[in-house]
């Protein structure tokens, strides 16, 4: 099928990590006031500037946004919905709109309402529906005015890192829960995504779930305990959604553990319109001189702040697993921390030339968000790890943004040539 496909620049924001506590009561909050993360910061003020935000990113030529929309924020109480935030929202999408830039909407983006978290969150199959209601009732009030829309960001990472790693709330370390969390996500976005194609107005809307691929390399090919562990990893991190989405089956066996995790949802490969790709690194570990044990990177990459790589091959590999779905796919996050600025400019040049030869060989990528316009909250970093912004938390700009916008004007000198997608 010949067509011709708009190629959009755009951001990548949460609004609980660019607003701090203005978001309410949630896991995370709960979490910052008993210390096991760090404070979130009053000083992060996205909610009260978006109009100033927007207008820079239309300044440097973005055409479109992704953000997250708070369930913590919408549903502050079980069942209670609170009218003067979704206005807010709707302000928000409105100025979007106005400026040309096309919102892309986030229903759950690691933080969660309190009262769903001493609920068990989605350690219990049968929150689920609650989640499904939230969204249910989100859709409709956005869904004339936003095209595109995010189940769930990053499960994977979700399941992993509370649950296994232990770094985000609820800080436990267990490898039957990580699986089992992550099982009950996967099957949220199903259910969320049935849901919503069965409302009115859904017809000129798509809905996807945001995946990131992070894929554990050994730092060196002999060592066979390294080897296995980053399989192993991998497989939490991100076969089991592709084998979910591509088969429909969740199969994870551990018996010398006696861990067993099983579903079929024959539904789950086509309850996607798009899928949305998070990367910003393949994690390579083993011992080495920083850290004893731990993330590195290979002797050709640059390290960021955050212990990942520029990875452009990495990159190109995980657009090629994601292209397995055969659906349209949105690079949703991409960037890097990078206090110098001077990584961010050359991730940006080197992940774009990709996109540009993946395109020129036919597939059908239809979307950059970058992560992020301004420094931000980086979860259990805090603030002293927030450095992926091409402007600062006071919104003074990097050299970056220069180099970003003439990216951005070089390819639309070639973006809405039409092309033939497989």
């Amino acid at each position: 099928m010949v067509t011709p496909l708009k190629f959009s620049f755009g951001f990548a924001n949460s609004m609980f990590q660019s607003s701090g506590n203005v978001c309410g009561a949630s896991n995370w909050t709960e979490a910052a006031q008993k210390g096991t993360v760090p404070q979130v910061k009053l000083s992060l003020s996205h909610w009260d500037t978006f109009e100033h935000d927007l207008n820079l990113m239309q300044a440097i030529g973005i055409d479109t946004y992704r953000i997250s929309m708070e369930w913590s924020h919408i549903e502050p109480q079980q069942g209670h919905f609170d009218h003067r935030i979704i206005r807010h929202y709707q302000r928000l999408i409105d100025a979007c709109l106005e400026r040309q830039i096309n919102p892309m909407i986030t229903l759950y983006h690691f933080n969660e309402p309190l009262w769903f978290t001493r609920l068990g969150g989605f350690e219990h199959e049968e929150n689920i529906g609650y989640f499904v209601d939230y969204c249910q009732r989100i859709f409709p009030i956005f869904s004339l005015k936003v095209s595109l829309w995010c189940t769930i960001n990053e499960p994977a990472v979700q399941a992993f890192s509370s649950y296994l790693w232990g770094q985000f709330p609820p800080h436990k370390h267990n490898l039957q829960l990580t699986i089992t969390v992550l099982k009950h996500l996967l099957k949220a976005h199903v259910e969320v995504y049935l849901a919503l194609k069965s409302l009115q107005h859904h017809e000129a809307t798509m809905v996807g779930l945001v995946h990131n691929v992070l894929r554990f390399k050994p730092l060196y090919s002999y060592d066979l305990f390294t080897h296995k562990l980053c399989d192993h990893l991998t497989t939490i991190t991100n076969d089991l959604v592709i084998q979910f989405f591509t088969s429909g089956h969740f199969d994870y066996d551990v018996p010398l553990l006696a861990i067993h995790e099983h579903h079929q949802d024959l539904r789950a490969p086509h309850a996607n319109d798009f899928i949305g790709l998070n990367f910003y690194a393949n994690s390579v570990i083993g011992p080495n001189m920083t850290n004893g044990y731990g993330a590195t990177c290979y002797a050709h990459q640059d390290m960021g702040d955050m212990f990942l790589p520029i990875d452009a091959i990495g990159f190109s590999n995980a657009i090629d697993e994601v292209a397995r779905l055969n659906k349209p796919i949105y690079i949703t996050e991409t960037g890097i921390a990078d206090h110098t600025d001077t990584l961010r400019q050359k991730l940006i040049t080197q992940y774009v030339a990709v996109i540009k030869r993946k395109r020129d060989h036919l597939m059908d990528i239809r979307a950059c968000y970058f992560w992020t316009l301004r420094d931000n909250y980086e979860w259990n970093e805090g603030q002293e790890k927030r450095l992926f912004g091409f402007y600062d938390a006071k919104g003074n700009p990097r050299d970056s943004v220069d180099v970003l916008k003439k990216i951005i004007r070089d390819f639309n000198d070639i973006k809405n040539k039409p092309r033939e997608f497989r």
